[in-house]
């Protein structure tokens, strides 16, 4: 194996899409549907010193593309939002593990660039309303008035009691939301800026990443 691959295996800042694309690459597809231990396994044998968060993260990956349950469970969405978003800690994916906002939003931008949205497709649709609640609960909690995007078809409803609010009451509201906002579309740009930078190290046998860098550019344009 490449040695610039090696690293990424071992980098623990690896973003979940190079890996999985390594790992595909050498051991093709049908390792998507491997059991987590026999994944692991092969893993450990293409690189030493692989950090258990970056096996959360291949593992996390394909439940998303190989499985409904990222839009359909809520413990699985969970899990997989904590592992692709980056968490510091190895991820049990049979237990209820609460992701931060900026794990969410990044990990369904990242997803839906393996299961991309079809034209006229509404996005919302994917969800089931148990994850749909629970997203609406999280982005809320943070002080959003709308949902940032990709999840903008999430109607958070208005503020309780908002005609009894003073002016300046209302223009901190509005203002806090704006910083959040933006302070989230800064996080989703630097790691999409990352991603690529990773993606331009990887090292394919059976293909190239340049599409997926198009993609990228594409969506960041948006």
């Amino acid at each position: 194996m490449d040695s610039a691959n090696k690293h990424i295996l071992r980098d623990k800042h690896s973003l979940a899409t190079p890996l999985l694309l390594i790992i595909v690459d050498e051991l093709g597809t049908e390792a998507l549907d491997w059991e987590t231990e026999i994944l692991w396994e092969e893993m450990d044998r293409m690189a030493s010193d692989i950090p258990s968060t970056n096996k959360d993260k291949v593992s996390a990956l394909a439940l998303a593309m190989t499985t409904d349950r990222f839009y359909t469970d809520t413990n699985t969405f969970n899990s997989i939002c904590s592992a692709i978003g980056g968490s510091d800690f190895p991820v049990n994916f049979k237990m209820f593990d609460v992701p931060t906002l900026e794990e969410i939003i990044w990990s369904v931008h990242e997803v839906l660039l393996h299961e991309p949205i079809s034209r006229g497709e509404n996005l919302g649709d994917r969800f089931h309303t148990n994850v749909r609640v629970f997203m609406k609960v999280a982005i809320s909690s943070y002080g959003f008035l709308d949902a940032p995007q990709p999840l903008e078809f999430l109607s958070l409803g208005e503020l309780p009691d908002v005609g009894q609010l003073d002016k300046p009451m209302m223009d901190a509201i509005y203002a806090n939301e704006k910083f959040r906002r933006e302070t989230i579309e800064e996080y989703i740009t630097f790691r999409y800026l990352h991603l690529i930078e990773q993606l331009k190290v990887v090292k394919l046998v059976h293909g190239k990443t340049d599409g997926l860098i198009k993609q990228i550019n594409a969506m960041m344009r948006k």
